[in-house]
C-alpha cells in the first residue's frame, strides 16, 4: 500500500465534484484522462464537460489539474516547490461566433475568474474552415492539500460559468 500524494489527492476531490455535478443532472462528462509524461515524470488529469441542455455539444469546458515532477517529490524531498498541483479550465466553444459576443464571453470570464486567477483567449481556424474559441482560466496559486477546500467554489463557478456563457450564446 502506498500513501498517496497530495496531487492524487486533490485529484479524487476534483473528480468527485464534477461527477457530482453529472450525477445531478446538470452536465455530462465527455472525457476523463489520467496521463504520466514519462519523459518528465509529471501527471495531468482532466476531464471536460458539457451542460446537457447543451445538445450540439456547442460549448465545452476541461478542468486540468497538473503537477510537475518537483511538485510530486516534494513531499519525499525538500524541494522548493510545494506539493499540490496547477489548475486551469479551458471553455471552448466549437461554433461561429460574433467578435461582440467574443469580447462579451471574455469580459464575462474575466470578471467570474479573478482575482487569483489568469486569462487569455485564443480563435483557430482549420484548414476546412471550421472555427474554434478557446478561453483559457489559470489558478495562479497552486492548490494544495491546505486549499483543498476552495475547490467545489471553482468548480461551482466554472459551471455555472459554462451555463451563463451558454445562454449567452443562445440569445
Amino acid at each position: 500500500m502506498f500513501d498517496p500524494t497530495a496531487y492524487e489527492n486533490i485529484k479524487v476531490v476534483t473528480e468527485g465534484l464534477l461527477y457530482d455535478y453529472d450525477l445531478n443532472g446538470q452536465m455530462t462528462v465527455l472525457e476523463r484522462n489520467d496521463m504520466v509524461n514519462l519523459a518528465d515524470l509529471s501527471r495531468t488529469f482532466e476531464m471536460m464537460f458539457v451542460l446537457n441542455q447543451d445538445e450540439k455539444q456547442l460549448l465545452k469546458c476541461k478542468v486540468e489539474l497538473s503537477a510537475t515532477f518537483n511538485q510530486l517529490a516534494a513531499e519525499w524531498i525538500l524541494t522548493n516547490e510545494q506539493p499540490g498541483a496547477q489548475l486551469a479550465f479551458h471553455l471552448i466553444l466549437s461554433e461561429r461566433s460574433n467578435e461582440i459576443l467574443e469580447k462579451r464571453m471574455f469580459k464575462y470570464v474575466k470578471q467570474t475568474f479573478t482575482p487569483g486567477f489568469r486569462h487569455r483567449w485564443q480563435r483557430t481556424e482549420t484548414s476546412e474552415g471550421k472555427l474554434t474559441y478557446e478561453i483559457f482560466v489559470e489558478k495562479i496559486e497552486t492548490v494544495t492539500e491546505n486549499t483543498v477546500d476552495e475547490l467545489p467554489s471553482i468548480m461551482k463557478t466554472a459551471v455555472n460559468s459554462l451555463q451563463t456563457l451558454f445562454d449567452l450564446f443562445e440569445k
